[in-house]
């Protein structure tokens, strides 16, 4: 079966704009199971990687807008009746010297949402690990666990520091460990086929449960404003250097 490419960010708005589907994918994800989804306003980011008002950067040609970055947030109503916030972003490809900016960014993020989510198109330097679970925890002086009492104190120490999953796409393999990974197998670029807006997979390998995401992934490419900006994305993409970004492998399936 043939899909929209999800790494692009108009397809997982797309995908996270059907209810079903986002509770499907952040449940699969924090592994809480979440009765209600209540999607909060897209935020489209871009960043100056020149000053437009400097004449000698204009007339080098240097893009004066960075690649897109896709935050998407929602209330997600647990079994036990809290509602809590995770935001869920995606970077595809970045320069160099914009990557330290990009993770302030992130750890400033954190501390307004209770679950974190960050897909990325480029490795961030944990080998041998698609996902990295990062969920930190309160030590005395020797090293030793301090367990937290339900109260204030607790929630402001969790709202420091939320329960945070790293996904390095580069890094997802076609053998799956769990059902976590190969849900989220579904943004994997060597399964793109020569046109990379088109991803091949055999729906029957993902569990019956997950099948809404295929699906809602197969609707995306009937859409004729999806395709037109994931061809706005490719061409911005052509204007950065390649030796200046950490960008996704180019092998295809044929």
């Amino acid at each position: 079966m043939q899909i929209a490419n999800p790494i692009y960010d108009v397809v997982l708005e797309f995908m996270l704009e059907d209810k079903e589907v986002a509770q499907l994918f952040i449940s699969a994800i924090i592994g809480v199971e979440v009765s209600d989804v209540e999607c909060k306003k897209r935020q489209c980011m871009r960043r100056y990687l020149s000053d437009p008002k400097n004449k000698e950067e204009i007339k080098s040609g240097q893009p004066f807008c960075t690649i897109y970055r896709f935050d998407f947030s929602a209330n997600v109503s647990l079994p036990d009746g809290n509602v809590k916030t995770v935001m869920i972003e995606v970077q595809k490809a970045m320069t160099a010297s914009d990557m330290r900016s990009l993770y302030r960014y992130i750890g400033s993020a954190c501390r307004v949402v209770n679950y974190g989510i960050f897909l990325f198109g480029y490795d961030v330097g944990f080998d041998g690990c698609p996902v990295v679970y990062l969920n930190y925890t309160c030590e005395n002086h020797e090293k030793q666990k301090i367990e937290l009492v339900e109260g204030e104190s607790k929630e402001f120490i969790e709202s420091l520091y939320p329960p945070t999953w790293l996904v390095q796409i580069n890094q997802l393999q076609q053998n799956c460990r769990n059902e976590m990974e190969k849900l989220l197998s579904i943004f994997s670029q060597t399964n793109r086929t020569p046109n990379q807006h088109i991803l091949e997979i055999d729906e029957s390998d993902f569990p019956e449960i997950y099948r809404p995401i295929i699906h809602r992934l197969h609707l995306a490419l009937e859409n004729e404003d999806i395709k037109i900006e994931m061809a706005i994305e490719d061409d911005y993409m052509k204007t950065i250097p390649t030796e200046e970004l950490g960008i996704l492998p180019t092998k295809t399936r044929n």
